[in-house]
């Protein structure tokens, strides 16, 4: 037994970053630990933007300089794909997690076929995508590659999630209340939704007049341009009202600023009359992954 007044702090380490250190157990059954925060990498990189105007770009300098905010935060998540940026992103994060591997959880993905950009005439597709063994060994030695790294943390099945389930959700886009929830709560997988606020596009009516430039991704969303005016300026917290506690919102950023306020975001509470009013902004959505087609947001759809 310890003497009268000694204190057990042998043992006792650094104090965590407040906000994106204080981690939450991603599942039970794994007892992983990760920020409330995951940033996301689809917007890195150069080559979506001349394949198209949807994602920009995000320069190597820019993508590191955020993904050294968020670590020096506390945060300790890094999600990815095989296939994201003509492959460029997982060899970026390669270089970016020398020194810190194993304080990262890393997150990637397979399923979607990445040497299709590159596939020569006379190559066998059907043998690098879809969930097979095949193209699940291939990916993965690859992807272990080109992140320079011996083991994943997390590695998803576009269609088959088993840890972690990730689909657009926010007070706009509601479709994952309908089955999705209930389907996670009951096999104790954590939710990642991405697009919570609206991909950037709820603004107030003064925001969108002030805006330089006109954001060329409502081009793929003709339909719902009025339901992201009504919603406004809103914060998400359907995971609050819903109860959904393994929470984390998976969120892209182009700046530091970004980030920075993708952080302070998290001491924003909302009361209950806020969650009403967010609430009568939206009514109705589509069910099934319609939602998540463009064409089904189109007018008369």
């Amino acid at each position: 037994m310890p003497e009268p007044g000694f204190r057990l702090v042998f043992f006792r380490g650094p104090a965590p970053k407040p906000l994106l250190g204080r981690h939450r157990v991603l599942r039970l059954s794994i007892s992983g630990r990760v920020s409330p925060l995951l940033p996301g990498t689809m917007n890195f990189g150069t080559y979506f933007k001349f394949r198209n105007q949807y994602m920009g770009e995000l320069s190597k300098e820019t993508a590191f300089q955020t993904l050294d905010l968020y670590h020096s935060q506390g945060g300790n998540f890094i999600d990815t794909a095989n296939n994201y940026q003509d492959d460029e992103i997982e060899e970026w994060l390669g270089d970016a997690m020398q020194q810190n591997r194993n304080g990262i959880v890393l997150a990637t993905r397979f399923s979607g076929n990445h040497i299709l950009p590159h596939a020569k005439e006379g190559t066998i597709l059907s043998s690098y995508g879809r969930n097979i063994s095949k193209a699940l060994l291939f990916t993965v030695h690859n992807s272990l590659a080109k992140l320079r790294t011996n083991y994943l943390d997390i590695l998803y099945f576009n269609t088959m999630p088993f840890v972690i389930y990730q689909g657009r959700w926010s007070v706009a886009d509601r479709e994952m209340e309908r089955e999705i929830l209930a389907l996670c709560e009951a096999e104790q997988m954590a939710v990642a939704p991405w697009e919570v606020l609206g991909g950037g596009r709820f603004k107030t009516a003064k925001q969108v007049a002030q805006q330089k430039e006109n954001d060329s991704r409502m081009e793929h969303h003709p339909g719902r341009a009025k339901t992201f005016d009504q919603v406004g300026t809103v914060m998400l917290s359907s995971a609050e009202e819903k109860g959904t506690a393994n929470t984390f919102p998976l969120i892209d950023r182009r700046k530091v600023e970004h980030l920075k306020a993708n952080i302070e975001a998290l001491s924003v509470v909302l009361d209950e009359e806020d969650l009403r009013d967010i609430r009568r902004r939206v009514t109705g959505h589509l069910g099934s992954r319609m939602a998540f087609l463009p064409l089904a947001e189109m007018e008369g759809s």
